[in-house]
């Protein structure tokens, strides 16, 4: 069995690598991703080359949202105003199957080491952009239990029913 989380700090630096599914926002698709909490950045990582998708520095991450619900969904929200390489498609969305800790090894780096801070939002709606258009979220509770979250996008609104 796979290890789904690690950690290690060597001369001040610290990593935590989490195995996340990045979901498209466009077209809503999960994809396998690794995500690294480095001390100064986070990196979305391709699992199978280790190449680097994305990086963002710590400082630009404005807030993390996920809902009440066991739906496996966190939202990194990312300043702006900031012209990284990532600001082209907007905030990330991670089906992680372990959101309080990819919250809390963040909230940790950030804290911690870099005293940079951002907000944890824990609500059942969120605004999240994609491109350069908000888009809003909720989180529903299914009448029944679903084995998956079932995501639905239309135009600017989207729906995760647990």
């Amino acid at each position: 069995m796979k290890p789904t989380a690690t950690t290690s700090s060597l001369q001040n630096s610290y990593f935590a690598f989490l195995l996340p599914n990045l979901i498209h926002s466009p077209i809503m698709k999960a994809v396998p991703k690794t995500l690294a909490i480095t001390s100064k950045a986070i990196v979305v990582l391709d699992p199978k080359t280790m190449k680097p998708t994305y990086r963002v520095s710590l400082f630009n991450l404005q807030a993390i949202s996920c809902s009440s619900l066991r739906d496996n969904i966190v939202v990194f929200h990312f300043n702006r105003e900031t012209e990284h390489e990532a600001s082209k498609k907007g905030d990330f969305i991670f089906q992680a199957p372990r959101v309080i800790e990819l919250i809390t090894k963040t909230k940790r780096v950030a804290q911690d080491i870099q005293r940079v801070s951002f907000t944890v939002n824990i609500n059942n709606q969120t605004v999240f952009r994609v491109k350069n258009q908000d888009v809003q979220l909720h989180f529903k509770q299914a009448p029944q239990r679903l084995d998956a979250p079932l995501c639905k996008r239309a135009a600017n609104k989207m729906e995760v029913i647990v």
